[in-house]
């Protein structure tokens, strides 16, 4: 829930707001111990959220370029 609450802020334009459901969809990925030992890139929504972790800090890497260029 934590991880589609993120991705639906993410898709409403809240990219900053979305980063911190982001990351904990991701840490709950990485700790549930039913997933131990198993390569978690093989989960549709676990490679969705790494590959938006990746945008949302593009976003605010160009937001900040934009910001010290003024």
């Amino acid at each position: 829930m934590i991880a589609d609450y993120g991705i639906q802020l993410y898709n409403q334009g809240y990219v900053k707001k979305a980063k911190p459901y982001v990351d904990k969809g991701i840490q709950n990925f990485e700790i549930n111990e039913k997933l131990k030992g198993t390569d978690l890139f093989n989960d549709e929504l676990y490679t969705d959220l790494m590959g938006l972790l990746g945008l949302i800090f593009t976003f605010i890497y160009k937001a900040g370029l934009k910001v010290k260029k003024k």
